[in-house]
């Protein structure tokens, strides 16, 4: 049932006296209304307005779907003597009094439709067929009720999407003010490209990896087993103490011989021969 409590005051006069007919029930009209409160849950006065619009057109569509039920139920009798006629036998004739018997007694014992092979529900079916047309007619005032309530659902999702969308762009365009107002720091983007190889300067190299020095254009391509032949070279051996130096570690303080263009050698006077021999001073 619905809680008149959270019904706005316009809209409660409405729901208070609803367009029904006369044997029509108030209480399951108002079991609706609590049922479709909850499920839409409507927000303002359009709302609401939609949603009593919606309970009337549903109410509608149960009306027809009696309406159609009623209609057959009265065309119940017309059916039976149409049944009863059809059965009676062929050359006799029904007097008017016989013919009240013969329909009590179809009406009341439903062996005469065994006997006679008939079934129970050619009676509706047959007065059915005798309304079409009233029947067509309430089915069109149906579908345009059931289709009155599909578009006042469209409108009201539709109104809610539209307002939703109207919130995520004010967030939107707040979110990016507030993103403008902040420092930003320097992307990729704003960097500073680096050079070519060939014409980087010291500040653009990169520390973490080790520079690279092409060769020259005359150097020969090392060969295999350089690098350590270079450190070998490297690490000279110790010179051992003076007494024990070998020939090959002495000091080379002795001037040593030179070959002559003409190919003899002229001994030079070592540093101590030089250093005794009588000054000429």
């Amino acid at each position: 049932m619905a809680d008149f409590r959270e019904i706005p005051a316009p809209i409660l006069a409405l729901a208070q006296n609803p367009p029904l007919l006369k044997g029509e029930s108030l209480q399951h009209y108002n079991d609706l209304l609590g049922i479709l409160v909850v499920e839409t849950a409507p927000t303002d006065l359009v709302e609401w307005l939609w949603v009593l619009g919606f309970l009337d057109r549903a109410w509608d569509v149960l009306r027809i779907r009696r309406f159609k039920c009623a209609l057959i139920d009265l065309q119940h009798k017309n059916a039976m003597r149409t049944i009863v006629l059809k059965m009676a036998p062929h050359g006799s004739g029904y007097t008017p009094s016989a013919f009240v018997e013969a329909e009590e007694l179809w009406s009341a014992d439903s062996a005469q439709f065994v006997k006679h092979g008939i079934d129970t529900s050619a009676v509706p079916a047959i007065a059915a067929t005798q309304i079409s047309k009233n029947l067509e007619a309430l089915d069109q005032r149906m579908e345009r009720a059931e289709r009155r309530c599909d578009r006042i659902m469209q409108q009201l999702e539709y109104r809610r999407e539209l307002f939703a969308h109207r919130a995520r762009s004010v967030a939107g365009s707040v979110l990016k003010e507030e993103t403008a107002q902040r420092p930003s720091l320097t992307s990729s983007e704003s960097a500073v490209p680096l050079a070519p190889a060939d014409q980087m300067v010291s500040d653009q190299i990169p520390t973490d990896e080790p520079t690279i020095v092409p060769p020259s254009p005359g150097s020969e391509t090392q060969k295999p087993g350089a690098e350590e032949t270079l450190a070998e070279m490297c690490q000279s051996p110790p010179l051992a103490p003076a007494d024990q130096t070998a020939p090959d570690q002495e000091p080379t303080d002795q001037v040593t011989t030179l070959p002559t263009p003409s190919g003899a050698k002229v001994a030079m006077p070592s540093v101590e021969e030089t250093s005794d021999a009588p000054s000429n001073s």
